[in-house]
């Protein structure tokens, strides 16, 4: 009785082992090989060495490679595709590769020539010559890396007539890609928001931007909004993901910044609200650029520090909140902003303040922005602090109401395009103080 016990409990410590390096498994439509064991920041890796029997079976396959693949109670972090793992199998007719996938080997899916659309994530670095080779059918591919010039991508898919849809985590990835694909090659190249790594339930379309491991959180930012995924309700962008804090297939990420154009030209938008996200640190350029029936935006982020030029360019915002650790907030942001009429910062913030509804670094000695729409036609010189020494770039630029602008004593420099565009300003009165201009 004692030995069938044994038995019995080796059996079920085999069932539950993880495998051996070299060891192989099938799950769902693909199979796997042990490439390396887990480590204290890393699982076991594996790597996929084509369809099972199951895959096989299929017709019209969409084929989805994971990011991590669960076999007798152990998580695999899936790494590459292996040489001419697919090779030849017509049955598949689209390929989503999840992140995490790093390579992809020489003649992975050649001569499958039902694939019309492909996926590649941005933690894919390398692509071997011939890897997509007779992939004929291919119309669309879209690819989160933002660098292919540091990445080893011989094997990009090139077919007559394909759409290449690159991200937006970099504002030219359009023009490195046409550096990595020869001009004589009849290949579109798109920024889009559909090249993202991770479409999450809430409606983010989101791109890596920092790895993580087993046990620290990695780093995201959003590249586009999906309006019928839930994430803009009734005109309001509002992450229903609590503090800015995902879990994608065992593990972590912050979202950390909004990417160049993620929302550009989006007119679903009414508000956007993110005062929940502990981890945001940066808008970047043109990230709600002509979104023009955008009235609210709460960036109350306690861990926002940059709103890049543009940010919020040409759209009908009417006030704007600094938060605490804003500590570069570009005059460019609110370009176009012809509603905004006042500026309010957080008592906290060390780099910005607020004299009148004119926004002015910490100290007020320089003039940053003056909102566009600011009600008052006729500026005088007790309105303005008496410590102001300079006005900063574009720091009047399209102000429509102004027409009378009285600088007083002290001033000493009005930077480039300081009063830019005024089309109504008639007179502005300087003091002898004024000794630079321009640049």
């Amino acid at each position: 009785m004692k030995k069938l016990f044994l038995s019995l409990a080796l059996a079920v410590v085999a069932m539950c082992a993880s495998a051996a390096v070299g060891d192989t498994f099938s799950v769902g439509d693909l199979s796997y090989k042990v490439q390396y064991n887990a480590t204290t920041t890393s699982y076991a890796q594996v790597e996929v060495t084509g369809l099972s029997t199951a895959g096989k079976s299929a017709s019209n396959l969409n084929l989805t490679i994971p990011t991590t693949v669960a076999y007798n109670g152990t998580t695999y972090a899936v790494s590459s595709v292996a040489v001419a793992a697919f090779a030849n199998n017509a049955n598949i007719v689209t390929v989503n590769l999840k992140y995490g996938i790093q390579t992809i080997y020489k003649e992975a899916f050649r001569n499958c020539t039902n694939i019309t659309t492909l996926r590649i994530p941005s933690s894919t670095t390398t692509i071997i010559y011939g890897a997509f080779l007779g992939c004929s059918a291919l119309k669309n591919v879209y690819i989160a890396n933002s660098d292919p010039e540091s990445c080893a991508f011989n094997g990009l898919p090139v077919v007559a007539g394909m759409v290449l849809y690159v991200p937006k985590t970099h504002e030219n990835t359009v023009e490195r890609y046409s550096r990595v694909i020869s001009s004589s090659q009849s290949v579109s190249i798109v920024k889009s928001s559909n090249a993202y790594d991770v479409y999450c339930d809430d409606g983010a379309l989101l791109c890596v931007t920092s790895s993580p491991t087993k046990s620290t959180p990695g780093e995201m930012c959003v590249v586009g909004f999906n309006k019928n995924g839930g994430k803009v309700v009734d005109g309001e962008l509002k992450p229903t993901c609590g503090s800015g804090y995902y879990n994608f297939s065992g593990y972590n990420y912050k979202l950390t910044a909004i990417a160049d154009s993620a929302c550009l030209n989006n007119t679903d938008l009414k508000r956007v609200n993110f005062s929940q996200l502990s981890y945001l640190e940066e808008i970047k350029s043109s990230a709600f650029d002509g979104c023009a029936n955008l009235a609210t935006a709460n960036i109350d982020s306690k861990s926002l520090k940059y709103v890049r030029d543009w940010a919020f360019k040409n759209t009908g915002i009417q006030t704007i909140n600094l938060p605490a650790k804003v500590r570069n907030f570009s005059e460019l942001a609110v370009q176009g902003c012809k509603k905004l009429a006042s500026f309010t910062v957080d008592a906290a913030n060390e780099y910005y303040s607020v004299y009148k509804g004119i926004l002015y670094d910490k100290l007020q000695l320089i003039l940053k922005r003056c909102p566009e729409g600011y009600p008052s036609t006729e500026l005088y010189e007790s309105q303005f602090p008496a410590t102001l020494q300079a006005l900063s770039y574009s720091s009047f630029s399209n102000c429509d109401n102004l027409k009378v602008v009285f600088m007083h004593y002290g001033l000493k420099s009005i930077y480039a395009d300081a009063f830019n565009n005024c089309r109504n300003l008639q007179t502005v009165k300087l003091p002898s103080t004024v000794t630079r201009f321009g640049n």
